[in-house]
């Protein structure tokens, strides 16, 4: 042990040396401190982030299409806010990569699709929305989990989002997800949503075509369903006319699509607000094109009121020899008479569409009236009525906006007024578009009352000589 007059003392260059290291720490502290401005910042930089997510419950609809799982993705961002973040309102989204990864053995698969899938993808993404209350994107993916079987790994979405402008460019890099949907264990969970459609079909006609008809695409029948809404009324909105018209498609007894002869397989789509709580659903075809060897044949399709389960229709438009199963022919008894057609300027409202001229038709019904008088009776026309010059040249085909005369106007059907058994319509057009020199003008039209043929009707809405 050493006595204190044995201690040693450190000179001033020890001492110095000794605190040498702390002193560099506090002056490198002191420096990057002042440097303020030039340090590194990540949020300097604008990038996508995911804020949160969470699962939304699934409509009928929706699980109809085989889905049986919502999730909603909120979309943030650290950096600078972009001049384009507010602007886009729907932005463009991808998941070609989105795939829903699961393991049994120590191998990944993606999920099977739905049987009734009709998307190109086993997962949907919602194109990334812009939500003014939040000030963030919001994407949303329904995924058909309960197809996934148990397993003991977590069932996961991989997948990537980007929000881009209108035309698809991308506005910013994409945002890869990986979220646990179903932890390992947990059971299949299956939406339970009511199966009641609200729609009941209440009528349904098979029309055929007349020459008018059939221009310009050769459609020779016309399919009419009418479809009611039985559900609750809420406040003053009829349900139905909000309704998407649709799609459907012709099929074998098979249920397969046919081959076609001479045209590409199609039809005219329509939906007409009818009588309250009722909508015409309309498909047009040409059955001619279809070999009578391809049998019976069905118009199937699906029709569903916003998120409700869908109703489902098959109907026997053709029988196994080859026949149409019409319901209303041509030739027979149209049970309407042309009492007058008077051509008059167009009123202050029909101005207002670009329409100068209007032709008011009055027919006269022949049958029994049912209980409500003519008013309760359905009246229909061709959907083809057009104006047509000496030429032969037509300008307008009722429903489709002018292709003849500087692409502006169009012809307009209106309902007048009914009285007894006589009934009133009319029809607007602007006349003017149409040059003199095409000479003399006939406005031609079908119309219908019930399951009867249609009246042929042609008016003379201008009497210019053609100069030859």
């Amino acid at each position: 042990m050493l006595s204190p007059s044995h201690a040693r003392r450190f000179s001033l260059k020890e001492v110095l040396m000794l605190l040498a290291p702390c002193l560099l720490l506090a002056v490198f502290a002191l420096a990057m401190r002042n440097r303020g401005g030039n340090t590194i910042d990540l949020n300097k930089h604008f990038a996508l982030t995911m804020e949160k997510y969470e699962f939304e419950p699934v409509t009928p609809r929706e699980v109809s299409q085989g889905y049986s799982a919502k999730l909603k993705v909120i979309l943030n961002h650290v950096g600078p806010t972009p001049a384009w973040w507010r602007k886009v309102s729907r932005g463009v989204g991808t998941n070609n990569s989105g795939r829903l990864i699961y393991s049994n053995a120590d191998q990944s698969r993606p999920v099977l699709m739905p049987p009734n899938f009709k998307y190109e993808f086993d997962i949907m993404l919602w194109h990334p929305q812009y939500d003014v209350a939040t000030d963030r994107y919001i994407a949303k993916f329904l995924i058909p989990l309960a197809r996934v079987p148990a397993q003991k790994a977590n069932v996961v979405l991989k997948s990537k989002v980007v929000i881009g402008d209108q035309n698809g460019k991308k506005q910013c890099a994409p945002l890869p997800l990986i979220i646990v949907l179903r932890k390992a264990g947990e059971p299949i969970k299956i939406p339970r949503v009511s199966t009641n459609p609200l729609l009941v079909v209440k009528k349904i006609e098979i029309v055929e075509l007349g020459p008018v008809d059939r221009q310009p695409d050769g459609y020779d029948t016309e399919l009419r369903i009418l479809l009611r809404y039985t559900g609750a009324i809420d406040g003053e909105e009829d349900p139905i006319k909000s309704m998407p018209i649709g799609s459907g498609e012709i099929v074998d007894a098979d249920g397969q699509r046919p081959s076609l002869s001479s045209m590409e397989y199609g039809g005219q789509f329509s939906g007409l607000p009818d009588l309250p709580y009722t909508r015409t659903m309309s498909m047009r075809t040409s059955l001619a094109t279809i070999p009578r060897s391809a049998g019976a044949l069905f118009f199937i399709a699906d029709y569903s009121l916003k998120d409700e389960w869908p109703l489902h229709v098959r109907i026997p438009i053709r029988n196994a020899k080859g026949q149409r199963l019409l319901t209303q022919k041509r030739g027979a008894w149209s049970r309407l008479q042309l009492l007058s057609a008077l051509v008059a300027p167009a009123n202050s409202i029909n101005l207002e569409e670009g329409c100068d001229t209007t032709v008011s038709i009055a027919l006269r019904y022949s049958g029994v009236l049912p209980t409500g008088g003519i008013e309760k009776m359905r009246w229909t026309t061709s959907w083809s009525e057009h104006l047509i010059d000496e030429k032969g040249k037509k300008y307008w085909t009722f429903n489709y906006l002018a292709d003849g005369v500087n692409g502006v106007g169009g012809m307009f059907f209106e309902y007048q007024s009914s009285k007894g058994n006589t009934y009133t319509t009319q029809y607007s057009f602007p006349l003017n578009q149409i040059p003199s020199s095409a000479g003399r003008v006939w406005l031609k039209a079908e119309i219908a009352v019930g399951n009867n043929a249609f009246l042929p009707v042609s008016v003379l809405v201008r009497d210019t000589p053609l100069n030859r």
